[in-house]
């Protein structure tokens, strides 16, 4: 006679725990949802008095600003489309119903992102179980960038969730008629409109169901791909439409694909974004200045994008190894634990609001984890969608330049492969299999590692710089306020952690405002120093130099600024009237 096998406690309790996620599972998914909701609310109502959110910034400004136009009446505009289009008229639709405020388009991206994490849920439960699709929507509640992004003035929320929800659509109609594929076609156009890069990932998509599963079917494969680069291009026609009926121009979609792609491929690039010295860094000026340093006279947006295209291309061509370092730069890049900031820094809200800490997942916990699970997903042959996706993201990325806001939507699948990788350890941990886990533990251990790891090109170039910009943000900010004292000491605490010739020239401006003329010569001329090229520079150095009656030394300013940027009017008048003085004062 055969004993029946005893449970020990622990395994008895385990598979309790299993059994009641399996037979309830909405109910851990709504208490999923509503804590991650609270937590970003959490989060919102601590930082409400934080500078950076009272007052919008950069991309914030600009985006903010369009929404008021559309608001005011102007929704089609009077020029191609500059920057991707969808997050002014989101904006403009929360205006129009809770009136200019902030908190109304914070609590509404919290919202969003919650919504985002019932996604994730379907995604892991429809390509695993159960069990993945929870795990999934716990890990976003507690992904620390994710709950971040939904306090700023910013589309990474909204591209998110526009990200998720052709995910899972795609999950849903991937097995079904190529009718359904149509849906999943207009909701990556829809995300197109948040993330340009999204074009070639959504082309990607449909090549991959046309052709990456097998000739089984073929015609039925082809019909889905189809189907899914048409619904996307009938959202992207209407804007190219839109932006040839306005402005007489052919613009796909934005006239600045061209200008990133040089910021991402030139030689003075590390791989994040690096401003070009010929920016003014304001989305309001971009396209003048980079029309301006086209040299040559160019009258349309597309012109001058497939210039720029060029450019880059131009790099390419001619120092292939130096442009093959700098992609191997950018992949890795794109997987270190860092949070690589362009205007907004993920660290400096941590630092100060503990709902972040609350939220103490982050990148280098999550893709780690995820790496395993794409493994484990190969050698099994499941998740196929995801993986796709992930790759396409990848490539359409590293194109271009890599940012934390650049990488968030690669986010979605990355949840749910760590949520995989989890599920497959505790379940090889329950079974007994604990030569296996220890095994994957270990792999899992070497990946950590790997993704912890900063050499001193990326300490130097990418880390440095990017824990320095909030204090100089903050810095301008508070200068623009009028709080010089504070816009300093902001401004001296970025320059401590990484000196920069923006930083030095920021600090002049304020002791020129204070009315310390000689520390402001001083600042802007530690600030060439450090970028013989800065223009701007070089202009209000001869601007000070001619106030303080030192003509010869505010005309050789100004030299330098006319050799680098001839055709700029300001300072081709500035040269003529310090010329005249310095003729007049003349021996």
């Amino acid at each position: 006679m055969v004993e029946a096998a005893t449970a020990s406690p622990e395994e008895s309790l385990l598979g309790k725990v299993f059994d009641g996620i399996s037979r309830f599972p909405h109910v851990f998914l709504a208490a999923i949802v509503i804590v991650g909701f609270l937590l970003r609310v959490l989060y919102i109502r601590q930082a409400a008095a934080d500078p950076f959110f009272q007052n919008p910034i950069i991309d914030a400004r600009f985006y903010d600003g369009w929404a008021l136009k559309i608001l005011g009446g102007d929704w089609i505009g009077e020029e191609a489309y500059y920057q991707d289009p969808l997050f002014a008229y989101f904006l403009a639709a929360i205006y129009k119903l809770f009136g200019h405020s902030f908190a109304a388009v914070r609590v509404i991206q919290a919202g969003i992102d919650s919504a985002t994490l019932a996604l994730l849920y379907f995604i892991g439960r429809e390509l695993f179980d159960v069990r993945v699709g929870l795990l999934s929507a716990a890990l976003g509640a507690l992904y620390g960038p994710m709950v971040c992004s939904t306090g700023l003035l910013d589309k990474t929320t909204l591209t998110i969730f526009l990200t998720a929800l052709p995910i899972a659509v795609l999950v849903w109609a991937q097995d079904r008629g190529w009718k359904s594929c149509r849906l999943v076609g207009f909701l990556l156009g829809l995300d197109i409109l948040t993330r340009g890069n999204m074009l070639a990932v959504t082309l990607g998509i449909g090549l991959w169901l046309a052709f990456g599963r097998g000739m089984a079917n073929l015609h039925v494969s082809v019909k889905r791909g189809m189907a899914v680069v048409l619904g996307a291009g009938l959202v992207v026609g209407l804007v190219t439409l839109r932006n040839y009926l306005v402005s007489g121009d052919v613009v796909l979609l934005s006239s600045n694909a061209g200008l990133n792609f040089f910021i991402g491929n030139n030689p003075l690039t590390a791989g994040n974004y690096v401003e070009p010295p010929f920016l003014h860094g304001i989305p309001e000026k971009e396209y003048a200045d980079s029309k301006a340093v086209a040299g040559r006279v160019i009258d349309k947006a597309s012109e001058v994008s497939r210039f720029w295209l060029g450019q880059g291309l131009g790099f390419i061509r001619h120092q292939p190894m130096k442009w093959l370092a700098l992609m191997g730069r950018k992949v890795w890049l794109l997987f270190i634990s860092f949070e690589i900031p362009e205007t907004y820094s993920f660290y400096y809200f941590r630092d100060q609001y503990s709902a972040l800490s609350v939220a103490f997942l982050n990148w280098g916990i999550i893709f780690p984890l995820a790496l395993l699970g794409a493994v484990t997903c190969l050698i099994r042959r499941r998740g196929g969608v995801i993986l796709i996706f992930s790759a396409l993201y990848v490539v359409s990325v590293v194109l271009f330049f890599i940012t934390s806001r650049y990488r968030a939507p690669l986010a979605i699948p990355i949840l749910v492969l760590a949520a995989a990788a989890l599920a497959e350890l505790g379940a090889m941990w329950r079974d007994g299999a604990y030569r296996s886990a220890v095994a994957r533990a270990a792999f899992l251990a070497v990946l950590l590692g790997l993704v912890h790891w900063t050499p001193a090109w990326m300490r130097r170039h990418v880390i440095a710089p990017g824990l320095s910009t909030p204090h100089a943000t903050l810095g301008l900010m508070l200068s623009e306020a009028g709080d010089l004292s504070g816009a300093l000491n902001a401004l001296r605490k970025a320059s401590a952690i990484h000196p920069d010739s923006a930083t030095f020239a920021y600090m002049a401006n304020c002791h020129n405002r204070l009315g310390d003329t000689d520390q402001a010569i001083l600042e802007y001329h530690q600030a060439l120093r450090m970028d013989p090229m800065y223009v701007e520079a070089y202009n209000n150095l001869g601007v000070l130099y001619y106030k303080k009656g030192d003509y010869q030394a505010a005309l050789k300013a100004f030299e330098s600024a006319m050799k680098l940027q001839p055709d700029d009017p300001e300072i081709a008048k500035n040269y003529a009237n310090v010329s005249k003085l310095t003729r007049r004062n003349l021996p």
